[in-house]
């Protein structure tokens, strides 16, 4: 018997009967849904370079699953307002299965286009499954021009 609730609540109500001749012993099911919340950090900054460079140096972000659940990552996505001054060099997190207590990397660098000037802000995210749940992660990035 699985339990995989298609919401984070407590189910009841379901059983398991079995038949044969005499008397039928039957089974009562239960189970409590929980939320699965991954971990990573709340924000990084990253160090500042000139507008227009490629030199920024990755830093690497790392995503923890502390659930007794594997989930599967979708892919990563830079957000508003300054998504295009940050770039993901590298990724072992994007539509990967993340084991019970598993960790992957993504490395993000500070890259502002010719234009930029000042503080630049961006979000790092992932939408995430289990079963039939949905949940969201992410980091806020910044960083300044030099």
């Amino acid at each position: 018997v699985e339990f995989a609730p298609a919401t984070v609540a407590d189910v009841t109500g379901g059983s398991i009967d079995v038949s044969y001749n005499g008397t039928s012993p039957a089974v009562s099911l239960q189970g409590n849904g929980i939320a699965v919340t991954l971990k990573a950090p709340k924000s990084e900054s990253l160090s500042a370079v000139d507008a227009g460079s490629t030199t920024g140096k990755p830093k690497n972000i790392e995503i923890s699953n502390s659930s007794t659940v594997p989930v599967t990552l979708k892919t990563a996505t830079l957000g508003a307002p300054d998504a295009g001054s940050f770039t993901i060099t590298s990724d072992e997190c994007s539509g990967e299965l993340l084991a019970p207590k598993g960790k992957c990397k993504v490395a993000i660098k500070f890259a502002p286009p010719g234009a930029a000037s000042g503080a630049q802000t961006s979000t790092l995210s992932f939408g995430f499954t289990y079963g039939a749940n949905t949940g969201n992660v992410s980091t806020a990035l910044k960083s300044k021009v030099k």
